[in-house]
């Protein structure tokens, strides 16, 4: 049997339960099967917007509530009803707008091009606008509407979320040179997934006040939570759950947070955890890989 204490089972996506260029195994679908039927909320917490819930698509009916744009976006169970969206100050877009179509420094300038080259993308709730930059080089990632418009016009849309692509700086380089211009203090959360794209949420709003916020929703106490994550952005999440385990291969902040390890997402990692808890899985039903957001 599963721990008595368990209500509910948050899991992040992309690098956890789906791993890089795939779907969901046989074994994952399976597992979030089973804790339906054990009576276990299962909480995906992801960077994903709401149409990228359709990679949990065979067992999109088991979500009993869903945090999407890494916490900027809350939805009921099956990914339906919209529980709560929060926005970013249109100022804070327009300020990351321009420092993007300006050098921030000389040395940035002459070692990786300036910001100049970097890419925006801009998530209103519904649809993305790109800049040609961002869509050149990510487009092919993002599920649902998008448009391409030019920099300056995306600092004059509101979002829920934004990514940031520079093809000469890795993420936690970027997050260091955006930290550093002190635009965003107060304003805006900085974090990202991978080393590619930087995301920026709402002040205040992170991976860890979206699953506190579906679990109160749900009305599960988080020390009754167990949680599964690898990405820089899911540190946060380690706090608002009762236990929290990182796959192998996880990104070393979220090693050190982590309650204990189990294996990666190509390994069905989650899905072993959850068997040797006692869940008792029954066979389930691969998919093939599909965009991310």
């Amino acid at each position: 049997m599963l721990p008595g204490r368990l209500r509910a089972v948050v899991s992040d996506l992309d690098g956890t339960i789906v791993p890089r260029g795939s779907g969901l195994s046989d074994a994952t679908v399976a597992a979030v099967r089973a804790l339906r039927a054990a009576d276990v909320a299962f909480l995906p917490a992801s960077g994903r917007t709401p149409a990228g819930l359709h990679v949990l698509a065979p067992v999109l009916p088991e979500v009993s509530a869903a945090v999407c744009c890494n916490g900027a976006i809350g939805l009921g169970p099956g990914g339906r009803e919209l529980l709560w969206q929060e926005r970013l100050d249109v100022d804070v877009v327009a300020d990351l707008a321009g420092l993007l179509s300006r050098d921030l420094d000389e040395a940035r300038e002459r070692d990786a091009g300036g910001l100049s080259a970097a890419g925006l993308a801009a998530y209103d709730g519904t649809s993305w606008s790109l800049s040609p930059e961002y869509a050149a080089a990510f487009g092919y990632m993002h599920a649902g509407p998008r448009q391409v418009v030019p920099l300056r016009e995306l600092g004059l849309r509101p979002a829920s979320l934004l990514a940031v692509h520079h093809p000469g700086l890795g993420s936690a380089a970027l997050t260091a040179v955006l930290a550093r211009s002190g635009l965003f203090d107060r304003r805006a959360t900085i974090t990202y997934a991978d080393d590619q794209i930087v995301n920026i949420a709402p002040a205040g709003v992170d991976k860890g006040t979206g699953v506190r916020r579906a679990l109160e929703e749900l009305g599960i106490d988080p020390a009754d939570a167990v949680g599964f994550g690898d990405g820089h952005n899911d540190v946060a999440m380690a706090g608002a759950v009762g236990h929290f385990v990182a796959v192998d291969g996880a990104h070393a902040a979220v090693l050190e947070v982590s309650d204990e390890i189990t294996g990666a997402a190509a390994e069905d990692g989650v899905a072993g955890w959850l068997a040797r808890a006692g869940l008792d899985l029954a066979p389930g039903e691969a998919q093939p890989a599909l965009p991310r957001s």
